[in-house]
């Protein structure tokens, strides 16, 4: 029997702003260990994040490249969930109502510059997480918090792709916008840009998609090619032996993990912010949807200040 497969990608790129994305620390990599830190980066009880305005721009910025609707409202939400290198044990994120959505962008595909159109379903801000430290030279793991509310954007893709090598290219395309735009260094060594990997398989004239496998946190862009030739063979092997697709976290080496599952599926619980009634202003721009990663902290997180803060760039 012949397979089609059916590939969706979220894509997490670090902004290059100057200060994080909810306090004034400073957003750099390689500093000294925990030196770029505050009761905001490591979940003191009382603080209260404050909303950098360029964060907002660039992901607007993002938006207009990628052809999305821009929402009028700036909504965060919070998503829990338990990591030793996240303190307040939530992220700040986006749920209902992204940023951006409905858009996509036109990939090439091959060297006569034929293109495919990929959607792209939404792009929405959100903090990341700390980072663990593992070293022979000690026992257990260290934290470093310096990470904790670096701004990201989570670009995610429509399930538009059907090869691995179509993957790439959009990936490739996802790099150069950013890149064109100066919003993100998208350093692949230093995590700068991550994906997370959506595949499926289903027989050839399906008009329903098969259960979706995800790939967490790939780091290089033909690591993402091998994951998804890798995880449609193993679908197709499966089918072919009559057996069913779960739905685990993988790992491309074949280990299947139990679901750490996300947006409003069981496993994370979501705490939605404050609605359009009491909503924040993000300044000038257009649209609004149902998201795929839940987040944050309610009105006053999305709030943004410049008064107090001079060093939002």
């Amino acid at each position: 029997m012949k397979y089609i497969t059916v590939i969706g990608l979220e894509v997490h790129a670090e902004l290059s702003t100057k200060t994080k994305i909810y306090c004034s620390c400073k957003n750099s990599f390689g500093s000294e260990v925990n030196s770029n830190c505050c009761p905001n980066c490591t979940g003191m009880p009382g603080s209260l994040p404050t909303l950098n305005e360029k964060v907002v721009e660039y992901a607007i910025r993002m938006g207009y490249a990628t052809n999305c609707t821009i929402n009028p409202v700036c909504k965060a939400d919070r998503k829990n969930y338990f990591y030793p290198d996240l303190p307040k044990a939530y992220q700040i994120s986006q749920f209902d109502i992204p940023l951006c959505e409905h858009g996509y962008i036109d990939a090439v595909v091959d060297e006569e510059g034929n293109t495919k159109r990929i959607g792209i379903t939404r792009i929405h801000i959100e903090e990341d997480a700390g980072k663990l430290i593992h070293s022979e030279s000690f026992s257990g793991s260290l934290v470093d918090l310096n990470r904790c509310g670096v701004p990201l954007i989570e670009i995610v893709s429509e399930p538009d792709m059907r090869s691995a090598h179509e993957a790439k290219a959009y990936l490739d395309s996802i790099r150069a916008i950013l890149q064109y735009l100066d919003i993100s260094d998208c350093k692949m060594q230093e995590g700068s840009i991550r994906c997370d990997v959506n595949v499926s398989v289903m027989p050839e004239g399906a008009a329903q998609f098969g259960t979706r496998c995800e790939m967490k946190n790939v780091n290089g862009f033909s690591a993402v090619e091998r994951a998804i030739e890798y995880e449609a063979r193993r679908q197709m092997e499966i089918l072919e032996a009559g057996g069913p697709i779960s739905q685990p976290l993988g790992r491309p080496g074949g280990e299947e993990l139990p679901a750490a599952l996300q947006g409003g599926r069981p496993g994370l619980p979501l705490l939605p912010g404050a609605g359009p009634g009491g909503h924040c202003g993000a300044g000038g721009a257009a649209g609004g949807a149902p998201g795929h990663h839940p987040g944050a902290a309610g009105g006053k997180a999305a709030a943004v200040h410049e008064g107090n803060r001079p060093a939002l760039l």
